[in-house]
């Protein structure tokens, strides 16, 4: 995670494109998923990730879960 202050200045990308390239090289051919909220799964959708399912107040009221896989 990366703290608002530091938003829009690449550090999040940086992060998540080293993630996927790690996993990529020690798990060839692995789905990769995760999950994450309404206000940050757009940023997600950027590198490929697709929704996959929904659940409304999945972390507490009014923080729903987006459930998300590569493709």
């Amino acid at each position: 995670m990366v703290h608002r202050q530091f938003h829009k200045r690449g550090f999040g990308k940086q992060l998540l494109k080293f993630r996927l390239q790690k996993l990529r090289t020690d798990f060839p051919g692995v789905d990769i998923m995760l999950d994450t909220s309404q206000h940050t799964y757009r940023f997600f959708e950027r590198f490929g990730f697709e929704v996959e399912h929904i659940t409304p107040d999945g972390y507490g009221v009014g923080l729903d879960r987006y459930e998300m896989r590569l493709n």
